[in-house]
This record gives structure tokens, sequence and C-alpha cells, in this order.
């Protein structure tokens, strides 16, 4: 049987769209990942609306209301958890941790050589009068120096740099 002329006509630009789209798909990166069960390792964070989740890099992964509050005495410190169910309802999309066994201090990343070694705190210290300015102190908390380079700048253009220490 042959195919009408009109009815192949529309047929080959609509073939070569999709194999273009298919072929496109194919070389497109792509940076989403589902959060399953498993080992995480963050910090915990209980923010001002007392949600908790676990802060790691890029990722922040929430805590169930209903299980959080075995957290709470970990506070601000970076802790491992073996994660039993995570519901993440969209990927790419932070997840939702509803049961977790805690395994303790979060192993030292090798790539990370400053780890553990500094405390960073930011104050505010507003006055109401001018733009809003914080404090920020810089504390080596490790047995051995610390060096640490950097230029910061504010938002007047200012820049200062930290001193190894």
């Amino acid at each position: 049987m042959r195919i009408p002329s009109r009815t192949a006509n529309t047929m080959r630009p609509l073939t070569a769209i999709a194999v273009c789209v298919a072929l496109c798909s194919l070389l497109t990166p792509v940076h989403a990942a589902f959060r399953g069960p498993g080992k995480f390792s963050g910090i915990v964070i209980f923010d001002r609306w007392d949600t908790c989740f676990l802060l790691s890099g890029p990722y922040i992964t929430y805590i169930s209301e209903a299980v959080k509050e075995e957290l709470r005495p970990y506070a601000g410190q970076a802790i491992q958890i073996d994660v039993t169910e995570i519901l993440q309802l969209m990927n790419p999309g932070d997840g939702l941790i509803k049961s977790y066994v805690i395994l303790g201090q979060a192993p030292d990343d090798p790539r990370n050589s400053i780890a553990n070694k500094l405390e960073i705190e930011a104050e505010p210290a507003f006055d109401g009068k001018s733009a809003p300015m914080f404090d920020i102190t810089v504390r080596n908390v490790s047995l051995e120096p610390v060096s640490v380079r950097g230029t910061f700048h504010t938002p007047r253009n200012e820049s200062w740099s930290i001193q190894p220490f």
C-alpha cells in the first residue's frame, strides 16, 4: 500500500525533528540526582522557625518534624546518619528524611584540609541608621596553625584580607 504523498511530506519533517531531539537529549548533561536511602553527612541546622535540616555542601536535606528532636543535641555539628527512609517528590529537589540512625561524627573529607579547623561567626551589628553591617569573627580551633588567604569585598567596595594565624 502506498502512502499518499501529502502524508509522507508531513511525516518527513516530523521524523527529522524527533531524531534531532533524541540526539540532542543524549548530548545534554544531566545534573539532577535522586536522594535515596544510605549514609548522609552534614551539619545539623535548626533555623528560626525550628525547621531541621542537614546541610552538606550544595545539598539541603530536610528532617521530618516527627523525628527531628533526636538531632537537637547535634545542632551546629557535623554528623553522619544512616537514612532508612527518604521522600523526594521532585527530581531535582530537596529530600525529606523520615527515619534514620545516628552513626556519629561525620568523617573528615581528605579533599577539605581546612575542615574542623576554623569557626566563622557572623553577628549583626545594626544601628538602624546606616547600611546593615556584621561583625565577623574567624577562630582557629585546631591544634595546628592554619593558613587562610582571601580578599573579601564589602557593599561599599572596601576590601580586607585575612592573614594567616
